[in-house]
C-alpha cells in the first residue's frame, strides 16, 4: 500500500528555520536554471519571500507543514502550500515540497502530495498546482505519474556577450 503521512503545521520558530533553508534551496534552483547570478541569488530569494509572505507564517492562506510518517512519527520532510482563491476556481498551489535526502524514493513525496490533495478537496478546491524546474526530470516524472499536466512552459535562451 505504501507509506502514509500527515501534514503537521510548523510553529513560528520552526517556520523561521524552514524559511531560511527554503530560500537557500530556491536561490540554488534559480542559479541552476540560469535565471539568477550566484552572487545575487540568496537576496533575491529572501526578497521574493518578503513580498509573498508579508506576515511570515501568518500570511493568510499559506500553510507550512512538516511531513510526518504516520507509522513511525518521524519527520520526513516539509511542505508549503497556498489556498489560491483568486481565479475562476479555487486551487491549492504547492510552493515547496521537500523529502529529506536520505529518505527519498520511498514514496513520501507522493504521500505528501496526496495529503495536500485531500486537504484541498476538503476545502472545496478544484485543483492542485505546482512549479517544477526543468532541470529536475525525476520530480517531473513523479508529478506526471500523479496526474499533473504541463499548463505552461518557460523557455530561456542565453545570449552570447
Amino acid at each position: 500500500m505504501g507509506v502514509t503521512v500527515r501534514l503537521v503545521p510548523m510553529t513560528e520558530a520552526e517556520f523561521a528555520e524552514y524559511e531560511e533553508a527554503e530560500a537557500e534551496e530556491y536561490a540554488g534552483e534559480n542559479v541552476q536554471a540560469g535565471y539568477w547570478a550566484e552572487g545575487e541569488a540568496i537576496e533575491r530569494a529572501r526578497k521574493s519571500h518578503r513580498l509573498l509572505l508579508p506576515h511570515g507564517a501568518a500570511t493568510a492562506g499559506h500553510h507550512f507543514c512538516h511531513v510526518v510518517d504516520d507509522g513511525s512519527g518521524e519527520r520526513v520532510g516539509a511542505l508549503w502550500w497556498y489556498e489560491d482563491r483568486d481565479g475562476r476556481d479555487s486551487r491549492a498551489f504547492v510552493y515547496h515540497i521537500l523529502v529529506e535526502p536520505h529518505l527519498r524514493r520511498r514514496g513520501y513525496g507522493t504521500a505528501a502530495l496526496k495529503a495536500v490533495e485531500a486537504q484541498a478537496r476538503s476545502l472545496g478546491m478544484a485543483s492542485v498546482g505546482l512549479h517544477v524546474f526543468a532541470h529536475n526530470p525525476e520530480a517531473i516524472r513523479v508529478y506526471e505519474r500523479l496526474g499533473f499536466r504541463t499548463t505552461s512552459l518557460n523557455m530561456l535562451k542565453p545570449l552570447e556577450r
